[in-house]
């Protein structure tokens, strides 16, 4: 069904999860192999159509998120500090002096 709703221009800003029944935890790991069967399957149909060198981005483009990966901080209330807001406002400070 995925190739059917999603073109290859869609790959670029399509983010897939995989959250499993967790009412049979004994078939967790079946359940995840079978979705990311489906995914891979999906995406197979859809990569052809793509030109060479968008598929090379993406792919670089995710082994560069998964390199560069850091644990989210937290504050002292354990809320997620969000980085780019802290910076924005660094840098608006920055501007006004």
């Amino acid at each position: 069904m995925i190739p059917k709703v999603l073109g290859p221009d869609d790959l670029e800003f399509t983010f897939a999860i995989i959250v499993p029944d967790l009412e049979q935890p004994w078939d967790l790991m079946n359940q995840c192999e079978r979705w990311m069967n489906a995914l891979m399957g999906a995406i197979f149909k859809i990569s052809p159509k793509l030109k060479l060198n968008t598929l090379e981005g993406l792919k670089e483009r995710i082994e560069e998120l998964y390199k560069t990966y850091k644990e989210p901080e937290l504050d002292k209330d354990g809320k997620l500090i969000n980085k780019k807001i802290r910076r924005m406002k660094k840098d608006a400070d920055e501007s006004m002096n």
